[in-house]
């Protein structure tokens, strides 16, 4: 006896005792006669769901296990499922009157029985005399999943693992191989041309603009490739979205360490750019959950890269944005999920007060998610999370992803602002609710479109309204195409605690701008492109050991000055201020340094190092991907369709048809992870 295997075929000459439907029999005392079912024979073309239960008629079967499978037949079918079929140790017309109690009055599932429990003890998966619970599924006679519950309850034999399933491709999914290794001939072509050129993802969270010359196209390349349940990893290419690896992983009672809060940032764009969330004072930068890489070189070369093998180009091109090659596939480490998070929202009354219990929550370790808003210099709250499958009795959980539901930040401004100083309110999210919580509103950015239109009133039934709008993936098309990112501050700065009261201080005397987000980050190696502190930077050493200390990040998202060159003036002044106080910031959003200037903050020997040796000289560097076109940013240097374009209001309907024409509120709309 032994556990079905990926790839394994089903046993020979398996065969089930089952009442096939007719008119004649739908009513539910009428007998049909048992005939035999030969699964190996009927199965050996077909693509089939098969799912076991202990028995009919019994409370998880008939409340949980079943209705799953019910209610996804229609996604189970529009994905290929040409069967699906639940099996028990009952007697044929047990099955069949639990198929008739449960509604189903037709063949769309079989009730198939296996008295002997053959099959199951052929897989040593018997329980008792039963056939246990477990699915697998079944393509062509072969088995390509395969899920047995260790524990109660329905989770990995569950519809929704299953379903997960037909969201992987196969590690050698030949089209995938094809396709990446015709980027990799594009690569070649424009290496021994010499010709630079870029790399096209799909959308982005970026706010630099978009280049669009000798582009190549890797956009196909978004696929969940596998789900190693007992590694707990995940293979996985680069544009993959955060909600569709979450959705992928979940089933399985897996997540990432840390997951980017906007669900439309890809897996290579957290590992060559920068992404740092609310549970990267335990984990680090999402880079650091990234086991190995494959990658593109500059010449076209196709390699892999890890701790263990090209450690330097592993540890380089974790935020370099692209620059020492392109990521085709990754494999990514997982961790145990919980259902919910406890989240508990405390109440600070000063900036000082703030940070310290910041510091201080990241150092005791309970929490697994830990950051901060201030919304004044007199209002601030702390956010912990801590995972946990328990909820308490008559506790209904809060959610934050539907367009009824309120935004994150208004929420938690609304619970606390009546609240003394260090009291607390505590409340239960389910996980995914949670680590998306600020996809509606892109944090709060969401609220400056109701600034900008003016006339649109700021209230629950307009939120609800243009709900649509609201969420970070139109959102992002809307500013990139309505110019607004021109005249709008969106940087994150990871700044020294020590130094962190004076930073917020110099913010809120130059911009103005509240609230600002507070996310503490674990210390990073250097050198590297990642915001890290200065105290503990090491120079010239191509594979550093060296470690800055532990830091926190400051989220500053608002409306600039309307005068651009004053604009520019005080985003430089940003940028010397950050210097002072050995800060840094994320390469995200576009900088303001000149090139002298920005190679005095990252060390440009290192990186021009890399990027000899792994032939990368024909991609663009770093600081030709993030400096700002300060020339063509004036209104001046602007042809006439493009001044038009972004006058007010022209350039936010403009940005608004772009939003709906990229049909992206479609994904938020259908998105699995949300609490149905």
């Amino acid at each position: 006896m032994s556990a079905p295997q990926v790839g394994d075929a089903l046993p020979a000459d398996t065969t089930f005792s089952y009442v096939p439907y007719s008119p004649e029999n739908a009513d539910f005392k009428a007998c049909g006669m048992p005939v035999p079912y030969n699964a190996s024979k009927e199965w050996a073309n077909k693509k089939v769901v098969l799912f076991s239960v202990p028995g009919a008629f019994t409370p998880t079967c008939s409340v949980s296990h079943l209705p799953g499978y019910q209610a996804a037949l229609p996604e189970l079918k529009a994905k290929g499922v040409d069967i699906v079929a639940v099996v028990a140790s009952n007697d044929p017309w047990v099955m069949s009157a639990w198929a008739k109690a449960s509604g189903v009055k037709d063949d769309s599932i079989l009730f198939l029985s296996d008295t002997d429990t053959k099959l199951a003890s052929t897989w040593g998966w018997a329980a008792g005399g039963r056939t246990g619970r477990w699915a697998v599924v079944l393509e062509n006679g072969k088995i390509t999943y395969a899920g047995k519950e260790e524990g109660q309850g329905v989770t990995v034999s569950g519809a929704e693992a299953v379903l997960a399933k037909f969201l992987i491709s196969h590690r050698d999914n030949g089209t995938a191989r094809k396709h990446r290794h015709s980027v990799a001939a594009a690569v070649q072509g424009f290496s021994e041309r010499g010709k630079p050129y870029r790399i096209f993802h799909g959308s982005s969270n970026s706010t630099r603009p978009r280049v669009a010359t000798n582009t190549i196209d890797i956009s196909a390349l978004s696929n969940v490739v596998l789900i190693d349940e007992k590694k707990r990893t995940a293979l996985v290419e680069p544009n993959v979205p955060m909600d569709r690896l979450v959705e992928a992983t979940l089933p399985y009672g897996l997540v990432p360490p840390v997951v980017m809060e906007f669900p439309g940032i890809t897996a290579g764009g957290g590992f060559s750019g920068t992404s740092g969330e609310s549970s990267s004072f335990r984990h680090g930068f999402f880079n650091d959950s990234i086991i190995e890489v494959e990658m593109i070189l500059g010449n076209g070369e196709i390699v892999k890269a890890s701790a263990t093998e090209r450690p330097d180009l592993f540890h380089g091109a974790a935020g370099a944005l692209g620059t020492l090659g392109t990521v085709t596939l990754m494999e990514l480490r997982l961790m145990e999920a919980k259902k919910f998070v406890k989240a508990t929202y405390l109440r600070l009354n000063g900036v000082s007060e703030a940070i310290d219990q910041v510091l201080k929550e990241t150092g005791d370790l309970q929490s697994d998610y830990v950051d901060g808003i201030l919304f004044s210099k007199y209002h601030g709250v702390v956010i912990t999370g801590q995972l946990t499958n328990d909820i308490p009795d008559n506790c209904t959980p809060t959610t934050f992803s539907d367009a009824a539901d309120p935004w994150f930040y208004l929420h938690i401004q609304q619970k606390t602002e009546n609240l003394a100083p260090f009291a607390s309110v505590t409340e239960y999210i389910p996980l995914a609710e949670y680590l998306f919580r600020y996809d509606r509103a892109a944090f709060w950015v969401g609220r400056q479109g109701y600034t900008y239109f003016k006339y649109i009133p700021f209230n629950s039934f307009f939120r609800w309204l243009l709900d649509d709008f609201s969420h970070t993936r139109t959102l992002y098309h809307a500013l990139h195409a309505s110019g607004v990112s021109s005249q709008f501050v969106v940087q994150d700065l990871a700044i020294p605690y020590s130094t962190a009261k004076v930073f917020i201080d110099f913010i809120s005397q130059e911009f103005g701008i509240w609230p600002l987000w507070l996310c503490p980050l674990r210390a990073a190696s250097t050198p590297t492109f990642h915001p890290v502190t200065s105290d503990g930077d090491v120079k010239g050493e191509v594979a550093s050991t060296s470690v800055s200390r532990p830091m926190l990040n400051i989220g500053v998202w608002g409306w600039g000055l309307q005068n651009y060159d004053e604009f520019i003036d005080k985003n430089r002044a940003l940028e010397k201020k950050l210097d002072e106080l050995g800060g840094r910031k994320w390469l995200y959003a576009q900088t303001y340094y000149t090139e002298e200037e920005f190679w005095k903050v990252y060390d440009r020997s290192w990186y021009e190092a890399l990027r000899s040796k792994f032939k990368a000289t024909t991609l663009p560097s770093v600081f030709d991907k993030v400096k700002a076109d300060i020339y063509a940013g004036r209104s001046e240097n602007k042809g006439w369709a493009q001044r038009i374009s972004q006058m007010w209001p022209i350039g936010g309907f403009y940005g608004v048809v772009l939003a709906l024409r990229s049909g992206d509120f479609r994904l938020h709309r259908d998105a699995k992870w949300k609490l149905q």
